[in-house]
């Protein structure tokens, strides 16, 4: 490793060098996106462990938008068929959740930022209709809170996590398009070219990555020379930091010998090593390379082409960056070492087109053709998965009134052990955590720690907060991250009223007390008084007052007369509530 990549990597403050922890922000302290320098030896063969149903419907013409965060655990399918996102929870690899209907031509591309919990999706069928929009997808609902025109067909799409940054390619616009992930604005529109010699007119694109150590970006564009039996593909490197095409790297395949399909292009940030596919091979039509092209991204050369054998073509690509292995395949999954660049095993009858891996459990989702998705169990790699947990006491609260959160952060592996180190609190609404919002894991058990922090709701942050509590990690488990959804009240309070006089003239006051448990909020607001007479003489003066008052409890006066015949008279006071109290009812009864 050289001393520009030290430095890289020393920059985004890691804590341990045997895993990529990337310091996001402030508010999101660690962040796994990728694995140990020294790679695990395997233990276990890559074999299928599950097959996940997406649901009924028509067969997925493609399915190739699948993206893991690794932290939550879940894995994200945009389904093209019934024009929705499908939330697997990778804990136990069943779908967990479905999004509302996207009204899209087909969901294509689709990538997750971890750390705002965002799915972006783009919307590109096969035949080449487009909506020309990026949805943006809350990952914690899988509502749509944004959506994003392009100026082309946008097709494939990647994040980086660190610099919140989204890069979308344009199928036929020979673009990439860079939108904030934050505001989602397009900042900037990268034109490219094809290869020389062959036809700009259908120079399209074929596979987008991103390393967020190197903020690079790296882009294919494929395209046909003259004849329809070859051509060659592209793949661009873009500086992050200026969108600026700095340099590229040619090979003799074309990829989109057939229709709209999608393919793929992966990096390892570890190895700074790209992995390019080589693309289907059509009968009497054209045959490509049948390898998988090793890219040094340093150097924009390829190292190696890995052949694949006659007619083992590759479309779909994943990197394992915690066991150094690569998944790579069409209609077979091809395991392949990183440090020899060989073949290490193959994965047989498995439709591919998209690939994601897990780096925490070494889990392979692929999907493709068809309502269903497939789990290969890779290598285990020597650096432990663990499961984050925070649960909150009580469930609901008022505001100002703490709630106890607790994080259990357990070791999933087959030979646990407790997990070390911290876990940082944060908020997605108004609220202060205490002591602070980091707290120190203590041992619960031989596999699990916990700790707990006290979270205080602002005053005016009535509706949900998600707490989500991010295990950092220590020398032997990876991070880990889970939430708890708070439901935040207004406080409730009582209403007093008392009246003093005599005959047919009184003082009525009316007292509103806070209720609930915690740091009391004085209520504010008014207060409407009526009364069950009947007598037209019957009079408030005034018909309502405005609180006033301090600490917990606030009143107000109002004076009543009841003219005529004695009789019994309930007085009654109706508080309507304020920001933070709910408004409740009082009476007295009165001889007049």
């Amino acid at each position: 490793m050289t001393d520009v990549r030290e430095r890289k990597l020393s920059a985004f403050n890691f804590p341990n060098k045997r895993r990529l922890l990337k310091t996001i922000t402030i508010f999101l302290v660690l962040f796994v996106m990728v694995a140990p320098v020294l790679f695990a030896s395997p233990v276990r063969g890559e074999t299928v462990v599950a097959t996940i149903s997406l649901g009924t419907g028509p067969a997925s013409p493609i399915a190739s938008g699948i993206d893991v965060d690794p932290l939550s655990n879940l894995i994200f399918v945009a389904d093209s068929a019934n024009n929705v996102v499908v939330e697997i929870d990778g804990h136990t690899n069943t779908v967990a959740a479905t999004s509302p209907t996207l009204d899209y031509y087909g969901p294509y591309g689709l990538a997750v930022n971890p750390q705002t919990h965002k799915i972006f999706v783009t919307d590109t069928d096969i035949y080449g209709h487009s909506t020309g929009l990026v949805s943006v997808l809350d990952e914690t609902t899988l509502l749509r809170v944004a959506t994003v025109g392009l100026a082309g067909n946008p097709t494939q799409v990647a994040v980086n996590p660190v610099t919140d940054r989204v890069y979308v390619e344009e199928f036929t616009g020979t673009a990439v398009d860079v939108i904030d992930g934050s505001t989602y604005s397009v900042l900037a529109r990268i034109s490219v070219s094809c290869a020389a010699g062959t036809d700009p007119s259908r120079c399209n694109s074929a596979g987008i990555t991103v390393n967020p150590v190197t903020n690079k970006v790296y882009a294919s564009f494929t395209t046909p020379t003259c004849c329809p039996s070859s051509g060659y593909t592209s793949v661009f490197a873009i500086d992050g930091s200026t969108n600026a095409v700095t340099a590229n790297v040619t090979y003799a395949d074309w990829l989109l010998a057939s229709n709209r399909i999608p393919f793929g292009l992966a990096t390892n940030s570890e190895t700074n090593m790209l992995y390019a596919v080589s693309g289907p091979d059509i009968s009497l039509y054209i045959q490509n390379s049948d390898s998988l092209h090793v890219i040094d991204a340093s150097t924009m050369s390829i190292v190696t082409s890995i052949p694949l054998g006659q007619n083992n073509s590759t479309m779909g690509v994943g990197v394992d960056e915690a066991t150094n292995r690569i998944y790579a395949g069409h209609g077979t999954v091809f395991v392949i070492d990183g440090t020899t660049n060989t073949v290490a095993t193959t994965v047989q009858n498995i439709a591919t087109i998209g690939v994601a891996v897990n780096p925490a459990t070494s889990l392979i989702y692929v999907s493709g053709l068809g309502n269903s998705v497939m789990v290969v169990a890779g290598p285990s790699p020597s650096t432990h998965a663990t499961r984050t947990v925070v649960a909150c006491d009580p469930g609901s609260a008022a505001v100002n009134q703490a709630a106890q959160c607790a994080a259990t952060v357990t070791d999933t592996t087959s030979s646990p052990t407790a997990p070390t180190g911290t876990v940082s609190f944060t908020s997605n609404s108004s609220g202060t955590f205490s002591p602070s919002s980091t707290c120190i894991l203590n041992p619960a058990s031989s596999s699990a720690s916990s700790c707990t922090v006290s979270y205080s709701p602002n005053v005016g942050s009535e509706g949900g907060h998600r707490i989500t509590g991010t295990y950092g990690a220590d020398s032997t488990h990876f991070a880990s991250r889970g939430g708890f959804n708070l439901a935040i009240t207004k406080r409730s309070t009582s209403t007093g009223v008392s009246c003093t006089g005599h005959s047919s003239k009184f003082t009525c006051t009316a007292s509103v007390s806070d209720r609930s448990p915690g740091m009391p909020l004085t209520p504010t607001g008014t207060v409407t008084w009526t009364s069950s007479s009947t007598s037209k003489k019957s009079a408030f003066s005034p018909p309502s007052c405005t609180l006033n008052g301090i600490g917990a409890t606030a009143g107000c006066t109002t004076s009543y007369s009841n003219a005529g015949r004695s009789t019994s008279v309930t007085i009654t006071a109706r508080y309507s509530g304020d920001t933070d109290h709910l408004g409740t009812n009082g009476s007295t009864t009165l001889t007049t």
